[in-house]
């Protein structure tokens, strides 16, 4: 858990010096397609966001918190598995539709 908080903060702060890497859901020149994509961006970093303040609470704050917090962490793993369905469906998506090679693309790290 603080290794992910580690990890989160330094995108976090990627995110706040070299600007943020999907597209603006607001934007009216973007398709619905890329908008959705943004907003499970947006609710994925919320919500891991969430559960890690959450997990932190209950192991460094007092113990009156945990009882009151657990519940809700417990069901951050929810949205986790959600987010994991989500992603996994628009790879395989894009793997046999109009975004062949993804995979391969994304395991080698080739752009284009």
């Amino acid at each position: 858990g603080f290794l992910l908080i580690g990890l989160y903060s330094a995108r976090l702060l990627f995110f706040a010096t070299k600007g943020i890497v999907f597209a603006n859901p607001f934007s009216k020149e973007i398709s619905a397609r890329k908008k959705f994509q943004s907003w499970v961006y947006i609710a994925f970093y919320i919500c891991l966001g969430f559960s890690l303040v959450t997990g932190a609470l209950i192991a460094l704050g007092p113990d009156s918190y945990e009882d009151a917090i657990e519940p809700y962490h417990k069901l951050s793993i929810y949205w986790l598995l959600t987010y994991i369905a989500l992603h996994v469906f628009g790879i395989m998506t894009a793997e046999f539709g109009k975004g062949k090679g993804l995979i391969s693309k994304m395991i080698s790290g080739d752009k284009d």
